[in-house]
């Protein structure tokens, strides 16, 4: 029996109409409503339609098990979509070979609906608009004015470097905290072992010896015992402690708090400072190459950097710039931008080069960030064995001292 196909295509008066008929092949389905000069939009499987009305059901459920976009996997994207539409594909056969292509769960769905979109008649970036709560809006903003100007493959090769350099910067960051939290990790498993199981024993062999015990010994010794009775009472002010945390931090002025507490870190503040201006010059430069106006750049930018206080003083820039003055004496005004960026910002708008400039600006932010985070890695690492060391050594020491003195009494 041959598979039932369900279509929707366009009639010689150009009105859509959707029915479903058998044919041995895709192929041959589309060879039959050409002859009855169906225009066809879209056809699928019965099956797979059916499939379709199922997965719409539990759309109710991909919030809760979505797995989260890497920039890596945006750059991979948009380098195949650049490959292929150079290639002479076009752009919907292009996306219905991407959707077999991504791995990501949540990824094809949304490319899927993409596709869709595009089959409908629906142009480009407004397709990709539609999903504006999951694509990026430097990409879907570059696609619009790549699209516009018949430069896509041009803006989707910037769009892959643009991910290809943040991906770099992000495992740059992962690197250099990797082994720190590590060996945080083993530092509070080893000090959660000596309280829960370790001192516990020595507590019952020091209370059968009988002797006065050093302060050192009754202090951890106390903390182990109060932590063992009143466990549930710790985990309690725990959790509170860090649902207060979290509450606090989503109100306006907790997260504005938070980013200036960021900015003024010692040593971490330094490299945050620097991240967030390499990723506002790479950003504002791509979206400026691609034929994006400076500012909706720049209102695109404030949601890039995801700092109120950085955020705040590009909205002052568009003001600034509104009013038909340059943008380099807002930039030094708000005292977040080194005077080595403003003034590159100054020449590039001087001369008309401001993107080239940015982009510049940006390879030599990343490159400092690159080295600031191996001299972080160098300090951390010994530091946090230091105080692995300490804390272990103060564990030691509360068990061994009572022991020194039953010696001395022998």
């Amino acid at each position: 029996m041959s598979p039932t196909y369900s279509f929707v295509a366009r009639n010689r008066e150009g009105r859509v109409e959707k029915g479903s008929r058998q044919a041995a092949t895709r192929k041959e389905l589309l060879e039959a409503l050409s002859s009855e000069s169906y225009v066809v939009v879209d056809v699928k499987e019965q099956s797979i339609a059916q499939q379709g009305e199922v997965e719409s059901i539990g759309t109710r459920l991909r919030n809760a098990i979505k797995k989260k976009v890497s920039s890596k996997e945006y750059m991979i994207f948009c380098r195949q979509f650049a490959t292929m539409v150079g290639a002479g594909m076009t752009v919907l056969h292009t996306m219905e070979v991407l959707v077999e292509q991504v791995a990501n769960p949540d990824f094809k769905w949304r490319i899927s609906n993409v596709t869709a979109n595009i089959r409908r008649g629906t142009p480009l970036a407004e397709a990709f608009g539609r999903e504006s709560d999951f694509f990026p809006s430097i990409m879907i903003n570059m696609i619009e004015a790549g699209e516009a100007a018949g430069i896509l493959e041009e803006v989707l090769d910037r769009l892959a470097v643009h991910f290809e350099k943040q991906n770099d910067l992000e495992q740059k960051i992962k690197s250099a905290i990797t082994y720190p939290i590590i060996l945080g990790v083993v530092a509070v498993a080893v000090l959660c072992a000596m309280i829960f199981f370790v001192l516990p024993q020595f507590a019952t062999v020091f209370e059968q010896m009988g002797v006065d015990l050093p302060w050192l010994t009754v202090a951890v010794l106390g903390i182990s015992e109060i932590t063992l009775q009143y466990w549930y009472l710790v985990l309690l002010a725990l959790v509170l402690a860090i649902y207060g945390l979290v509450f606090y931090l989503r109100t306006e002025k907790g997260a504005y708090y938070f980013d200036l507490v960021r900015l003024k870190l010692p040593l971490f503040g330094s490299i945050y400072r620097r991240t967030l201006v390499a990723r506002f010059s790479r950003t504002l430069s791509t979206l400026m190459n691609s034929g994006v106006e400076l500012l909706n750049s720049l209102e695109l930018v404030e949601g890039v950097l995801n700092n109120r206080l950085y955020s705040g003083a590009l909205k002052r820039a568009r003001e600034v710039i509104r009013q038909g003055q340059p943008m380099a004496p807002s930039l030094m005004a708000s005292g977040l931008f080194p005077a080595m960026l403003v003034e590159m910002v100054q020449v590039g708008e001087d001369t008309g080069s401001l993107d080239t400039m940015l982009s510049k600006n940006a390879d030599m932010y990343e490159t400092e960030v690159g080295y600031e985070l191996d001299r972080l890695a160098s300090i951390i690492e010994p530091v946090l064995i230091v105080v692995v060391g300490v804390m272990v050594a103060i564990m030691v020491a509360a068990v061994i001292l009572p022991m020194f003195q039953t010696y001395e009494m022998l």
